[in-house]
């Protein structure tokens, strides 16, 4: 005679799986080691319009400064909001959330102006 052990209703059925922390993972071999893709080009997009072409660099030289036109979304350093200034890549960083430097947002303050 075989002797029975009762199961709990809400249990689940003796034919699920074991879960992650019970199953041993695998050990993987050195030939499995799975090595990163290798980094792709990607094609050099092209400057936005409102952005001028970078003059060459010279020592001290302030022109050789990459400026780029942004619209202004809070005022700040006497600006109003909806005004469009002329910012270097670092004014740029520094003012991020007080300017919006796309081709749309430029368009419409100036527009605004007109």
């Amino acid at each position: 005679m075989t002797k029975r052990t009762p199961t709990p209703a809400a249990s689940a059925p003796a034919t699920a799986a074991a879960p992650a922390a019970e199953t041993p993972a695998a050990p993987i071999a050195a030939e499995q080691a799975v090595e990163p893709p290798a980094p792709t080009e990607q094609p050099a997009a092209p400057p936005a319009a409102e952005e001028k072409a970078e003059e060459p660099a010279s020592a001290g030289d302030e022109r050789s400064v990459e400026r780029i036109h942004a619209r202004v979304l809070v005022a700040f350093d006497g600006h109003e909001p909806n005004d469009v200034v002329e910012l270097t890549e670092d004014e740029l960083i520094a003012h991020g959330e007080q300017v919006d430097p796309s081709p749309a947002a430029v368009e419409y303050a100036r527009s605004l102006q007109a």
